[in-house]
C-alpha cells in the first residue's frame, strides 16, 4: 500500500474529502506546472515541503487575528466535547482548514464537526466509537505512541483511517539519529501520512530528517508566535526532496526484509536431513 500522500489524487473520492489530506498528498513533490490554456501565463505552483498545523485551545476564539495565522491548518485541542468552543472556532475559521483533537470521539460529535465546517479529527483508538470511521467527509487521524507494534500498524492500514498523530515520548529539542530511527520504526509501519507535535526550535535539517522517516506535517502551539515563525522559516528552507514511497517497514528497511525472508542455512540443512531420514525409512 502506497502512502496516502502519493496516491491521494487518484483515490480522493474513495478515501476522504478532507482538504488536509489533499494538502498532505502534495508534501515534498516539488512544483506542479499549471494546466490548461492559461498555463503559459501562470507560474508553477509550489507544493509544500512539510505542513505546519497550529494547535489552539478554545480561548483562541477571542483572538481577532486567528484566521490570519500563517499555518496550513488549525487543530483545536479539547479535553472533552465542548460544542460552544467548536462553534466559536468554526465562526473564526470559516475559510480555513481546521479540525479537533479529542481522546474519545462519538459519531454524533464527528458529524457535528463536519456540519460546523471542520475538516478532520484526531482521536485515540480505544475510547472512540468505531462508527466515526464512517464519516467520509472528515480526515481521520488516530493517535499512535512509541510502543505501537507492527500488528497494530497493519490493522490501522486496513481500516478507513487517513493518517496518524504521533504522540512521542522522545525529547525532540535535541534531535539525534537514534531518535529518528525510533520514530521511523513506528511511522515506517504505516501507509498514511504522519502528523507530529514538535518544539518550535527545530532546524531545517531536523525537519528534513523527520520528513525522511515519514512525518508529513508538524504541530506547533499557535500561542507561541515565535515558535510558529521559526518553524515556518525552517520549512521554507527545506529541500524539495520527496519522502520515499513506502509499503510499510519492510520497504523502509529492505535489507532487513530480505534477510527475514531468506531461509537460514541451518534450517535448510535440517530440512534436508529430515527428507533423507524419511527416505531411509
Amino acid at each position: 500500500m502506497y502512502p496516502i500522500w502519493s496516491s491521494y489524487p487518484e483515490c480522493a473520492n474513495e478515501v476522504s474529502m478532507s482538504k488536509l489530506i489533499e494538502k498532505l498528498s502534495k508534501v515534498g513533490q516539488g512544483q506542479v506546472q499549471a494546466m490548461g490554456f492559461a498555463s503559459s501565463s501562470r507560474k508553477s505552483e509550489a507544493n509544500p515541503h512539510m505542513l505546519l498545523i497550529g494547535k489552539i485551545t478554545p480561548d483562541a476564539a477571542a483572538d481577532p487575528g486567528l484566521a490570519g495565522a500563517r499555518v496550513d491548518a488549525f487543530l483545536l485541542a479539547l479535553d472533552a466535547w465542548d460544542e460552544q468552543a467548536v462553534t466559536g472556532i468554526a465562526g473564526k475559521l470559516e475559510d480555513r482548514v481546521w479540525g479537533i483533537r479529542m481522546s474519545a470521539v462519538t459519531s454524533q460529535q464527528a458529524k457535528k464537526v463536519g456540519d460546523f465546517g471542520g475538516d478532520f479529527i484526531v482521536f485515540d483508538a480505544d475510547p472512540t466509537e468505531s462508527s466515526v470511521l464512517d464519516e467520509e467527509k472528515l480526515g481521520k487521524f488516530v493517535t499512535i505512541t512509541d510502543d505501537m507494534d507492527d500488528d497494530v500498524g497493519r490493522i490501522v492500514n486496513a481500516l478507513p483511517i487517513d493518517g496518524a498523530y504521533f504522540s512521542s515520548n522522545e525529547d525532540l529539542q535535541a534531535m539525534t539519529v537514534g531518535k529518528l530511527i525510533n520514530i521511523g520504526l513506528v511511522s515506517g509501519v504505516l501507509s498514511g501520512p504522519v502528523l507530529m507535535p514538535v518544539p518550535g526550535d527545530l532546524s531545517t535539517k531536523d525537519l528534513e530528517g523527520l520528513r525522511s522517516v515519514g512525518v508529513a506535517g508538524v504541530v506547533v502551539d499557535l500561542a507561541s508566535s515565535s515558535d510558529v515563525a521559526e518553524i515556518k522559516a525552517a520549512i521554507a528552507e527545506m529541500s524539495a526532496k520527496r519522502p520515499a514511497k513506502r509499503k510499510g517497514r519492510n520497504a523502509l528497511v529492505p535489507s532487513l526484509a530480505s534477510a527475514a525472508a531468506a531461509p537460514s542455512p541451518r534450517r535448510r540443512e535440517g530440512e534436508d536431513d529430515g527428507e533423507d531420514e524419511h527416505e531411509g525409512h
